[in-house]
């Protein structure tokens, strides 16, 4: 089996091979979304459709939810093909954001229940826990609330 990654000679050689199927599997889904959003204007999908942008990166959010360890992101990082596509993906989410956040903002401002709206947002739940989280560990919230 060819490697992704020359790292023959070094000590994480042996980790590498044992985890080189799931290298594999997380390599081709980043090719996948690449192929599928290089020649797309997002702009125009999120005015037209924005659940169809919204499974776009679906793919992208599903990996970047994936439980792997350190070593496992350096694999991934070290892949020339991966590092050369990093810029581009990295940029369509930025905008992926953008979009879909100001596309259910409008929505919002203009529904009539802006609440079944906003929960209807599939990221809704990971919002929720993100603010959840962030007040949970900050102390200064938790003092000017008291």
């Amino acid at each position: 089996m060819n490697s992704l990654l020359n790292v023959e000679g070094s000590p994480l050689s042996a980790r590498f091979q044992e985890d080189e199927p799931q290298l594999y599997d997380i390599r081709s889904h980043i090719l996948h979304f690449y192929d599928n959003i290089k020649d797309r204007d997002l702009s125009t999908i999120a005015e037209s459709n924005l659940e169809e942008l919204y499974e776009i990166f679906s793919e992208l959010d599903e990996l970047g939810h994936l439980d792997v360890d350190s070593t496992m992101c350096e694999f991934v990082l070290q892949d020339p093909v991966i590092r050369a596509l990093l810029p581009a993906v990295h940029s369509s989410y930025t905008s992926y954001f953008s979009l879909h956040e100001s596309q259910l903002a409008r929505k919002i401002l203009d529904h009539e229940n802006p609440w079944k709206v906003l929960e209807s947002f599939p990221l809704y739940p990971r919002y929720e826990n993100l603010i959840n989280v962030h007040f949970q560990n900050s102390p200064r919230l938790k003092l000017w609330l008291l």
